[in-house]
This record gives C-alpha cells, structure tokens and sequence, in this order.
C-alpha cells in the first residue's frame, strides 16, 4: 500500500495557530528503503474544527479541512492513507485515537505529537519510520526559528542501534 502526504490535527485554539505555522514551512519526510529523504511527498493537509479556521495563516500548498463529526473516524480514515500524522494535542489523546489501528512498525503511517506550545515533539510508539520522522523534524526545528525544544528520540538512537529493531 503507498501512503503519501501529511495530516496535520489540530483540536484547539492554539494547537490550530501552531498548525497553521507548521504546515507553512513543512518539508514532508519521506522513508524510501530506510532513507529519510527531505523531498516533499504529497499532499499537507491541516484539519481543524471550523472555528478555528480563522487561526490559521497558510501558504497556497496547503488544504485545510474542518473536523467534523467523529475525530475517530477521521483518524481511521487518515491513518489508511496519509504516510506521516502529526497531533497537535496531548499524547493521551493521540495514543488513544491511533492504538485500535496499529497493525505493523513497518508499514503503519508515522505519527509525531506535538504539544499546543510547540516544545515537544514526541513518536508516540517505537518503529523505525516514526523515529527517522521524529529525526527528520528535530533537523527542520533546528532550522526554523520558533522550532521545538525538545524531539523526545526513540530508544537505541544513543547506542548506535537501529530505531526499527
């Protein structure tokens, strides 16, 4: 199955402010043979409840859609088809939303969560496309002005051990 493009969720105020700046300046990773590349893949895409739209200050590259009804069903949706979901919101909530839908490390969409503030950013579960993701964006926030703090790495990237395994 190909997966392609980003998702981003925001479900507050400020998690849709904080979207709207992520998905500006947004370089996709994309994982070809365990490669992280800095190639844009596919679509981005920002999904936020409808009044929160206002929030949002976007480049033309970028679609937004609303949230509505069922964030869990928007999720099962997204997780089929997008190759890297990005929660703006607590990883509580993230977690709960994807555990039902993770099937495999190898073939699962990466999912990064980052808090409302934007200084943590967090791969909720351990497989080797969601760290060499998490990777990738601690080098895009060390780029950026206003990027995180923090990218909360995966275990094993200190002992030379690959993140997959």
């Amino acid at each position: 199955m190909h997966r392609s493009g980003t998702a981003i969720l925001a479900l507050t105020r400020g998690g849709a402010t904080l979207a709207g700046r992520l998905a500006s300046r947004l370089v996709v990773c994309e994982v070809v043979s365990g490669v992280v590349s800095g190639v844009v893949s596919g679509v981005i895409e920002v999904y936020v409840q409808e009044r929160f739209h206002r929030s949002l200050a976007l480049d033309d590259g970028v679609r937004v859609e609303s949230i509505d009804g069922s964030v869990s069903a928007l999720v099962t949706r997204l997780f089929v088809d997008r190759a890297e979901l990005i929660f703006i919101a607590s990883a509580g909530v993230a977690v709960r939303l994807i555990a039902p839908l993770l099937a495999d490390k190898t073939r699962d969409p990466a999912v990064l969560v980052i808090d409302e503030a934007g200084r943590f950013v967090v791969p909720p579960v351990r497989s080797s496309r969601r760290c060499q993701c998490a990777r990738a964006a601690d080098r895009r926030s060390a780029r950026s002005d206003g990027g995180a703090d923090h990218v909360v790495r995966c275990p094993g990237h200190d002992r030379g051990r690959s993140p997959g395994a």
